[in-house]
């Protein structure tokens, strides 16, 4: 009886998240989707009727998800239903990427799916996965009518692996994870200035710990490589491997005794290259190129030579060496642009060590990949990084600081979508409700917070709702360099922060957190249009609470980037910025820093508490009724002794106390204004 009660509770847990109008949440969102007003029981045993065209396993996937949860005598088997999968020629004209489109219908009594390929009946079974509403009988599934398919070939995701090793569990974890939402390319940086991460049997030297700078013997051997390579194409993922050179190639120099572009190291790493191209059984190589002054003009042609001799395609970064005529290129950094007639990926600013999990995750979503609506044969995708440049005290403290899975969602759901703003109409915090970008990003938010719930609540997720949550923010305060000084928003504390009448005017704003400048400066477009340094701003808003009720509060001044060696923050303060924050008129306490102001001379100290997702929330109290809230953001210039990159911002949100969820039932109005 114990174990029936456990398994009954396990399925509750599993049970899909439904959106405001009762349906599954889907994401990415499929490109044409209606629902029919039926429901397909599955209490009955799935009868598959697979084309012989597919993958023979595909049968036994599709029965895995449709049959009833376990064999339990105490269930009522239904009557059978139906799965019907046929291989068709063609899904829509004109797709870009058809082998991956897909049909999906099911109603009251049976399940169609067509697909062209393989990859096309992966991607349906996945969507499928999320329409099932478990139960202890079975569950259901939501009649319905999809067509889809990608707005771009090219999905994927980057570990650098070769500064900080990464468990090869945890990847596999994370591919599979991954191509759930259909991401398709996994991009595994394997060597870098600190460690050469992939074992070589013609110099074996390059895996002794004596060569590695961080974690020393650790590596990934050619029987995991080649794993690996084949769990990816179980799981319709393409693995790119990146042996990076001439540059980022230190740890080769100290294995060998060689620089890479002497004629002895460029005959070694010929041979290396050989080696790694007949280990990966992979369509692309990529070589690097970036971040050197390549002196041997030859070197990058002789390696292209060496990987399209193996049948493989070279693949390098942009800036960085060409690659030749048809060598597919990865834009990565802001001002370089598709090269026309050739092929790119897209990596600018879509490198998560440097995002905040708010205001960032929002640019994210309004984006567009390529500078286009959608792919072509010259803008294929893009993929985002995750660098390690400075050192984790674990895989999941990795993924927790740079919020891994709410950004790769994001991602996936444009990368699928397509669509988006250029740079110079893109706002991260000024959309306000009704404006078409803050309406379809709020309907995001709420399927990728119905995922969180469903699939990664003992997962790290640092994001809940922020298009709840409004702001007014002040017009700038010239403080002439004293940070400390105080304006009229602070001196009249005790009032009710009323700024109508005031003799400075305030803009609303949206989000948990918001820039005021961005660190990558005009780049990226923030509140302020013309931010000036030695300024200050005020935010304020009212929080209405239904009760009175101890909660937990998410507050920071800067997100600390997992590739800088900032000064953590100074006993007793917020930052070095004179940053301050009020609830009810009382100053809000900064954490007890477990190592304040520390200035770090290398990268090889983990972050401890320094970002918010690495501590406990700060706890406060909520009144029944209005709650004020005010926030000082003072800057001085935007680069500092302190931190390289000055980031101008706040994140200020209720959350659970402990952190796991927003607080229900909150309204944020800095006028006052409940809804009717």
């Amino acid at each position: 009886m114990k174990f029936v009660f456990l398994w009954i509770v396990i399925l509750a847990m599993q049970t899909q998240m439904l959106n405001a109008e009762g349906k599954p949440s889907l994401l990415p969102l499929p490109q044409k989707l209606t629902w029919n007003n039926q429901q397909l029981q599955l209490a009955g045993r799935p009868e598959i009727e697979l084309d012989k065209v597919f993958d023979g396993s595909f049968a036994g996937l599709f029965r895995e998800e449709l049959s009833p949860e376990g064999k339990s005598s105490f269930l009522n088997l239904g009557k059978p239903f139906v799965v019907n999968i046929k291989q068709v020629t063609s899904i829509s004209k004109d797709l870009y990427s058809e082998e991956e489109s897909y049909s999906l219908h099911v109603d009251s009594s049976s399940i169609h799916v067509t697909a062209v390929s393989n990859h096309g009946l992966f991607n349906a079974l996945q969507t499928l996965r999320q329409l099932i509403d478990r139960n202890p009988e079975g569950g259901s599934i939501s009649g319905c009518d999809i067509i889809d398919w990608p707005a771009f070939r090219f999905r994927g995701f980057m570990h650098d692996c070769g500064r900080s090793y990464i468990g090869f569990n945890e990847l596999k974890k994370e591919i599979e994870w991954l191509s759930r939402y259909k991401i398709n390319v996994f991009h595994w940086h394997l060597t870098e200035n600190l460690a050469w991460r992939i074992e070589s049997k013609i110099l074996p030297s390059l895996t002794d710990s004596g060569s590695m700078q961080r974690h020393p013997g650790k590596f990934y051997t050619q029987e995991q490589a080649r794993e690996l390579v084949q769990f990816c194409k179980r799981h319709q993922v393409q693995l790119i491997p990146e042996i990076d050179m001439p540059g980022h190639s230190a740890a080769f120099q100290r294995a060998t005794g060689l620089e890479m572009q002497s004629p002895k190291g460029k005959e070694l790493v010929k041979k290396v290259l050989a080696e790694m191209c007949d280990l990966f059984e992979v369509p692309y190589m990529h070589l690097g190129t970036d971040e050197v002054h390549i002196r041997d003009k030859d070197f990058v042609s002789e390696m292209v030579q060496v990987i399209r001799d193996h049948r493989k395609e070279p693949m390098g970064w942009l800036p960085g060496s060409d690659n030749g005529s048809t060598g597919l290129r990865q834009m990565w950094t802001g001002g370089v642009k598709p090269i026309k007639g050739r092929s790119v990926v897209d990596s600018r600013l879509y490198y998560i060590n440097h995002t905040d999990p708010f205001a960032d995750l929002k640019g994210i979503f309004s984006l567009q990949i390529c500078d286009t609506l959608s792919g072509s044969k010259e803008r294929e995708g893009g993929i985002m990084c995750c660098w390690n440049d400075r050192i984790s005290s674990s895989d999941r403290q990795m993924l927790l600081q740079n919020d891994f899975y709410p950004m790769l969602l994001t991602f996936a759901e444009k990368l699928w979508l397509g669509g988006g703003l250029s740079k110079k109409d893109w706002s991260i915090c000024t959309d306000m409700p009704g404006d078409e970008t803050f309406e379809r990003f709020a309907e995001f938010e709420e399927r990728l917070l119905d995922h969180k719930k469903k699939y990664f609540r003992e997962m790290p997720f640092p994001y809940v709702r922020q298009t709840n949550v409004c702001w007014r923010i002040t017009d700038l305060f010239p403080n002439g360099g004293n940070l400390k000084a105080i304006f009229p928003p602070e001196s009249g504390i005790a009032a009710d922060y009323h700024f109508e009448g005031a003799e400075y005017a305030t803009k609303l704003a949206y989000g948990a957190a918001i820039y005021l400048r961005h660190y990558w400066g005009k780049t990226v477009p923030a509140f302020y249009a013309d931010p000036k340094p030695n300024s200050t701003a005020y935010a304020f808003t009212q929080v209405y609470s239904p009760v009175d009720q101890k909660v937990g509060m998410w507050i920071s001044f800067h997100d600390f980037g997992r590739s800088e060696s900032d000064a953590t923050p100074p006993a007793g303060k917020w930052d070095y910025k004179e940053s301050a924050i009020w609830l009810n008129d009382k100053l809000i306490s900064p954490p007890e820093w477990e190592s304040p102001g520390r200035m770090p001379v290398n990268k090889e100290i983990p972050y401890l508490d320094e970002n918010f997702e690495l501590r406990a929330p700060t706890q406060v109290t909520l009144h029944q009724g209005w709650n004020k809230v005010l926030v000082k953001i003072p800057v001085g210039n935007f680069t500092s002794a302190y931190t390289r990159l000055v980031k101008w911002m706040f994140t200020a949100v209720f959350v659970t106390t402990d952190g796991r969820d927003a607080v229900e039932g909150l309204i944020y109005s800095p006028d006052k204004i409940l809804p009717k």
